[in-house]
């Protein structure tokens, strides 16, 4: 699963137009805007099209949105197969920094 969590990171970390040649690699530039529900419905797509795109071990995968703290993250739950196996990650948007964290579920 590590390389898997260490993908998905570089995928959501990566900028479209900037991270690579490819287009729609990577994510949106979200300045300013991640206070509204449609920008985060958007996002909570943006990463289900990214994960479908760009992991394919991940099965069936499913982005759902979790809420946000206090802290400027934003929570997301990405569920899905690998392996055979049901999965759970976490994933972490920071809606200032635009950085992502991935981990798996039950680790920090």
């Amino acid at each position: 699963m590590s390389a898997v969590v260490r993908n998905l990171e570089n995928v959501l970390n990566a900028v479209k137009c900037y991270g690579s040649v490819v287009q729609d690699y990577g994510l949106g530039d979200y300045d300013g805007v991640m206070n509204t529900a449609d920008s985060l419905a958007t996002l909570r797509r943006e990463i289900d099209c990214a994960v479908r795109s760009y992991e394919k071990r991940i099965h069936d995968p499913k982005v759902d949105l979790l809420g946000r703290d206090a802290a400027s993250w934003i929570h997301f739950d990405l569920s899905g197969r690998v392996a055979g196996r049901a999965r759970r990650l976490r994933l972490r948007f920071h809606a200032v920094r635009h950085q992502v964290l991935v981990s798996e579920e039950g680790r920090p």
